[in-house]
């Protein structure tokens, strides 16, 4: 069973220019990790939250996992929510628009260790599914310091190409993440 997680890490660069963590910004009336939250209700049975700021989250009323090796990013989270769970699906917590109905395609697929998309020639790693199967690699890759997501997406990779994407996302509205000027 794959399961849905929000990656919340830290965001330095929006708190100092905004004053709060870009996952409790708001769209809509509602704070980002919520509004994600919400949409992957509708295909995954458990969804939770990985953050290493924990306590400003608590009163979301979203289950949550704290990274269990701080300082590392994204790597760390999807470190944290594989050594519980077989498969996650990873959505940004910047990413309030995710497509459901590419979603359910992308679990439809047969099992790899990686499942992304590539838009506009780029692979997509915080719109993706991974195996614990993983974590010899991530484990590996924590140690040499290695943070970047991209850096495991090697091996037992399935990519969904844009064009196959745009018939379930045609707007590639699961990828706009919010950014700040």
């Amino acid at each position: 069973m794959t399961i849905g997680v929000i990656l919340a890490g830290e965001s330095k660069r929006f708190k100092e220019k905004c004053g709060l963590h870009k996952g409790l910004y708001k769209i809509d009336g509602l704070p980002l990790v919520v509004r994600i939250y919400r949409r992957l209700k509708g295909v995954f049975s458990k969804v939770i939250l990985v953050t290493p700021e924990p306590l400003i989250f608590q009163n979301l009323k979203i289950p949550l996992r704290e990274d269990i090796i701080k300082g590392k990013g994204p790597l760390g989270g999807l470190y944290t929510a594989l050594l519980e769970f077989e498969r996650v699906f990873l959505v940004g917590c910047d990413m309030p628009y995710p497509s459901l109905p590419l979603i359910r395609y992308m679990l439809s697929l047969p099992p790899h260790e990686v499942v992304a998309c590539r838009v506009k020639g780029i692979i997509q790693p915080f719109f993706a599914s991974y195996s614990s199967s993983l974590l010899p690699r991530i484990e590996r890759n924590l140690k040499e310091g290695k943070l970047s997501l991209k850096e495991i997406i090697k091996g037992d990779v399935l990519i969904v190409e844009e064009k196959k994407v745009k018939e379930y996302d045609p707007e590639l509205s699961s990828f706009h993440n919010l950014n700040i000027p």
